[in-house]
C-alpha cells in the first residue's frame, strides 16, 4: 500500500505556513520552463492570503523552502535557464514528473505513525476518532501483510463511563459546574454537584478529582466507571483553586491521599531474583537504593500510605518485605495472617 506523503507533514519540522508554501511550489517546480523566485513568491502569496496566513516577505524564504523540500525528499531542484540581461534564474525539478505528493511513506515514517494512532485508539472512543480504527488497520497491513497482530495494549475490557470522558474534559476547559450521578460499589446512587478540577488514569480505570462548591480548597476523587450520568450546572459559579495537581500526587502511589496523612520514609527489602523487575518497574518516582547484600537489596521510598500502595506490595508475595515499622506493614502483616486462615479452613 503507498501512502500519499502528505502524511509525513504530520513530522515535518516546519509550520503550519510551510506546509502550504511547500504545496505551491511543489506544483511551480513541476513546471519544464521552470518559474522564478520573483513568480514563486508572488503566488506562494496569494494562496497564503486566501488562506488568512502571514505571506513572504523575501525571497531568501523561498530559497529555503526548496532547500528543505530538497533535503526532505532527496529531489534536485535545477536552474534551468537565465533571462536575457538579468539575473533572474527559473528553477524546477531535474524530473518534472517529480512531486512531493506522490512519495510513498519510508518504513520508518509508518512505523511512527502506527504507534502514534495505536496510542490515539486507545481514547479514539472519547474524543470522536472513529477514523482511528480504519486508519490503525490500513497502516498495520502495510507492515504487517499476514495481518498477524503484533502489538496489544493492555485495557480494561469495561470502559463503562468513559463517555463522560468529553464532557468532564470539557468542563475543567471551560471552566463549568457538573452534576453527576455516581454509585459507589455497594451504595446507592448519589447526585453530587463538582467542581471539575482533573482527570487521571491508575491501573486502567480513570478517575475525576473534583471539589465542593461549598469546599472549593478540598479535593475527591470519583470513578467515571461509577457515574451514571454528568451534566453541566449553570446555577452554581466555578470557583478557582489552589490546589497544585502535581504536588498533590507527588508524595503518593496512586489516587487516594487520606487527610492529615504526610509522606514516611517506607524501607523494604528485596530478594535478589526480583531487584531487575523492581528496579526497572519503581513503585515510586522517590525509590532509591539504601544498601545491597548478597541475598538482596534494601530499598526505600518517601510516600503517604494508602491502599493502593499496600496493594502494590501484597502483589510482590514473599519476594519484597517491609522493614519499617509502621501501619501499612501492619495493615499486610493483619492481611496475610487473615489469608492463611482462610486457606487453612478450606482444605
Amino acid at each position: 500500500t503507498t501512502y500519499c506523503v502528505a502524511l509525513n507533514f504530520i513530522i515535518m519540522p516546519k509550520t503550519k505556513n510551510f506546509v502550504i508554501r511547500a504545496k505551491v511550489l511543489d506544483s511551480l517546480l513541476r513546471c519544464p520552463f521552470g518559474t522564478s523566485r520573483k513568480e514563486m513568491k508572488r503566488i506562494v502569496n496569494i494562496e497564503l492570503d486566501r488562506q488568512g496566513a502571514t505571506p513572504v516577505s523575501s525571497l531568501e524564504t523561498i530559497s529555503s523552502d526548496m532547500r528543505t523540500i530538497m533535503n526532505l525528499f532527496f529531489v534536485s531542484i535545477i536552474p534551468v535557464r537565465h533571462e536575457p540581461d538579468s539575473r533572474t534564474v527559473y528553477y524546477r525539478y531535474r524530473d518534472t514528473d517529480f512531486s512531493i505528493f506522490k512519495q510513498p511513506l519510508q518504513v520508518a515514517d509508518v512505523v511512527r505513525l502506527a504507534h502514534l494512532g495505536r496510542n490515539l485508539k486507545r481514547y479514539g472512543h472519547v474524543m470522536n476518532l472513529p477514523w482511528l480504527d480504519e486508519l490503525v488497520a490500513k497502516l498495520d497491513i502495510h507492515m504487517n501483510p499476514k495481518g498477524q497482530n503484533i502489538v496489544e495494549f493492555e485495557e480494561s475490557y469495561d470502559v463503562r463511563g468513559l463517555s463522560f470522558f468529553n464532557s468532564l474534559y470539557k468542563a475543567i476547559v471551560g471552566r463549568r459546574v457538573i452534576r453527576i450521578v455516581h454509585r459507589r460499589f455497594g451504595d446507592e446512587a448519589r447526585t453530587h454537584v463538582l467542581i471539575p478540577r482533573y482527570l487521571r488514569q491508575f491501573d486502567r480505570r480513570w478517575y475525576l478529582l473534583a471539589s465542593y462548591p461549598n469546599k472549593p480548597k478540598e479535593v475527591y476523587f470519583f470513578a467515571l466507571d461509577r457515574m451514571e450520568s454528568c451534566t453541566m450546572d449553570t446555577s452554581v459559579p466555578y470557583i478557582d483553586s489552589e490546589i497544585d495537581v502535581q504536588q498533590y500526587f507527588h508524595d503518593i502511589y496512586g489516587i487516594s491521599k487520606p487527610r492529615g496523612a504526610e509522606p514516611i520514609d517506607i524501607l523494604y527489602f528485596v530478594e535478589k531474583d526480583e531487584i531487575g523487575y523492581v528496579t526497572t518497574n519503581p513503585l515510586h518516582h522517590s525509590q532509591k537504593i539504601v544498601q545491597a547484600k548478597e541475598e538482596g537489596v534494601v530499598m526505600s521510598i518517601h510516600v503517604i500510605q494508602n491502599t493502593e500502595i499496600l496493594l502494590r506490595f501484597l502483589s510482590y508475595g514473599e519476594k519484597v518485605i517491609i522493614l519499617t515499622d509502621c501501619h501499612l506493614r501492619n495493615q499486610i502483616m493483619a492481611k496475610i495472617e487473615i489469608e492463611m486462615l482462610k486457606y487453612k479452613s478450606t482444605t
